[in-house]
C-alpha cells in the first residue's frame, strides 16, 4: 500500500489502543476491589487518615459539642508513637465509634496551630481523633489533645 495514499483516518493507533486497553482494564480492577468488600460484607478498619487543608486566620470553628463529635464516622483515643519523615504514628488505645486499627497514620501537621488548621502532633502526648467517613480528621477542636474539657466532650458523647 502506498502511505501517500493511506487516509490518517483509515490508520491504527495502536499505542494509543493499548493505553486505552490497560486504563480500562484499571477502572475495572478498582471497580472490582471496591464493590467486593461491599458484596462479602467485609469492612476494612482505618489505617491511615487525613488532614484537613489549611483554613488560616479566617477559619470560623462552632462551639464543640457532644453531638458533634457523635457525628463523626469514626472517633477514638490513641498515643502519639513516633513522628519521622512528616508521619505520625498514633497507637490506639480506646474506640468509640467506627472501625480503626491498632495503629494509624497522618501526615504531620505544620502552622500555627490555630483552630482549623491540621494538628500540629507532640510525641508522648495522648489525643481524641474524630475523623469523618472520607478518613479526614475533623479540626476546629473536635479532635486535639485528650486534656480534661475535650475528654468531657468525648465522654458525654459516647457515656
Amino acid at each position: 500500500m502506498n502511505p501517500q495514499n493511506t487516509s490518517p483516518r483509515s490508520r491504527v493507533n495502536r499505542p494509543g489502543l493499548l493505553l486505552g486497553a490497560i486504563g480500562a482494564g484499571a477502572a475495572a480492577i478498582a471497580a472490582v476491589a471496591l464493590a467486593v468488600p461491599a458484596i462479602v460484607g467485609t469492612s476494612v478498619a482505618a489505617t491511615a487518615l487525613t488532614q484537613p487543608g489549611a483554613g488560616g486566620p479566617a477559619a470560623m470553628c462552632a462551639q464543640v459539642t457532644p453531638e458533634a463529635v457523635a457525628a463523626a464516622g469514626t472517633s477514638f483515643r490513641a498515643d502519639v508513637r513516633s513522628i519521622a519523615d512528616g508521619t505520625v504514628t498514633l497507637a490506639v488505645d480506646e474506640r468509640f465509634d467506627g472501625e480503626v486499627g491498632d495503629t494509624v497514620t497522618v501526615t504531620q501537621g505544620v502552622g500555627a496551630g490555630i483552630d482549623g488548621e491540621p494538628i500540629v502532633f507532640v510525641e508522648g502526648e495522648t489525643y481524641l481523633i474524630s475523623a469523618s467517613t472520607d478518613g479526614v480528621i475533623i479540626t476546629c477542636g473536635v479532635s486535639g489533645v485528650a486534656d480534661a474539657g475535650l475528654t468531657a466532650v468525648y465522654d458525654a458523647a459516647f457515656g
